[in-house]
């Protein structure tokens, strides 16, 4: 039986650290090109600035007693990226079509909870900016 990964290389012989030492290697790769990709001057995305916007004003119909933190970031971690927040003791949807449009809209949802014992919901946006020169369609 061999052991193959997807990249086609047969670790079969490979020692433990061989092993490490590639994947280290895949992943400073990946830390380059998204390091290049950042240094490169970006436009903003009217359409996912749009969604983003649509998606927030959703988010804050929904919580008509005003009872979460909502809060927004834009180019926090990368320049692409924004996020939508939702923070509380107890997460009720008193408009859960005005929640399932932020869902729809977004591209990635992330609930967990906190060490202060409240709850938060992430509505991951990317795509917010572009690179100039990007062939993508706005």
């Amino acid at each position: 039986m061999r052991n193959e990964n997807d990249f086609g290389f047969d670790l079969e012989f490979l020692s433990e650290e061989e092993i490490e030492q590639m994947i280290d290697n895949v992943v400073l790769d990946i830390g380059k090109k998204i390091q290049e990709q950042e240094s490169q001057p970006h436009i903003i995305n009217p359409k996912r600035m749009r969604e983003f916007s649509v998606a927030f004003n959703a988010l804050k119909v929904a919580d008509k007693y005003n009872e979460w933190s909502l809060t927004y970031e834009l180019h926090d971690t990368f320049s692409s990226v924004g996020t939508i927040s939702i923070e509380s003791d107890d997460i009720v949807f008193d408009s859960p079509e005005k929640v399932a449009i932020a869902y729809k809209l977004a591209s990635n949802v992330d609930i967990y909870p906190l060490t202060s014992g409240k709850v938060k919901i992430d509505f991951t946006f990317y795509g917010i900016t572009l690179p100039i020169g990007d062939n993508q369609d706005v």
